[in-house]
């Protein structure tokens, strides 16, 4: 599955009410259900209540069972860092012995990301030809 982490992280910047991207993600990453710790609060509408999230401890008023915003932006989020932290190359000296390796551990980094759908085949070669052809 492609989670498209800029777009996530651009819905999940607009508040509480979760886009329908953002539940599937948190959905399938295991964020947190929000579970009935208060009355039902009939003033928001049916079935909504003061709810608690068991992973982060998050308390809102919203549909009982809904998804954790907080819980579904930290995974939209940490989506984010992976993709910003996979497509920065090893920070080595050119001269430096271990690069060859640390090269191919970063090539094999770039494939996961690219077989996740976090990162394009394209950017992945790009910043991964603009590193071989370092000079200095």
């Amino acid at each position: 599955m492609s989670y498209g982490s800029d777009r996530l992280i651009a819905q999940a910047e607009r508040g509480p009410e979760l886009s329908e991207a953002l539940e599937n993600l948190g959905r399938e990453l295991g964020a947190g259900v929000g579970q009935q710790v208060g009355p039902l609060r009939t003033d928001w509408g049916p079935d909504w209540a003061d709810l608690q999230c068991p992973i982060c401890d998050a308390s809102w008023v919203g549909r009982i069972g809904s998804l954790c915003y907080w819980c579904c932006k930290s995974l939209a989020n940490m989506i984010q860092w992976q993709r910003e932290a996979v497509l920065t190359p090893p920070d080595m000296e050119l001269g430096d012995k271990r690069r060859p390796n640390a090269l191919l551990a970063w090539g094999k980094r770039l494939k996961v990301q690219v077989d996740a759908g976090n990162i394009t085949k394209e950017e992945a070669e790009r910043v991964y030809k603009r590193e071989l052809g370092r000079t200095q």
